[in-house]
């Protein structure tokens, strides 16, 4: 397995709940492999914080949403969609 590789350079990767914990840590990790990695969560400062703190060369963008909204959902993915063309890998890390 590829550690701060390359495996998902050109994907785009959404993870719900990525402000703190474990979705930040996923979030880091795609982003430290080359991933767009959509950052999901309700509070824009944590969102912000977890950007912040990325790994050097992670690219990870944020978006406010609330992932227990049908249409909060439905906005996410077609804003992404429209934005990169394309939507690689979800991960469903909120809880709620």
């Amino acid at each position: 397995m590829s550690v701060d590789g390359n495996r998902f350079v050109g994907k785009v990767v959404i993870v719900t709940g990525g402000g703190s914990g474990i979705g930040a840590a996923t979030a880091y990790r795609f982003g430290r492999e080359g991933a767009a990695v959509v950052a999901v969560g309700r509070s824009e400062d944590r969102l912000k914080e977890a950007a912040a703190d990325a790994p050097a060369g992670a690219r990870v963008l944020t978006r406010v949403a609330d992932v227990s909204e049908e249409s909060s959902i439905t906005v996410l993915i077609t804003d992404v969609a429209e934005e990169y063309g394309r939507l690689d890998v979800l991960v469903n890390n909120a809880g709620g």
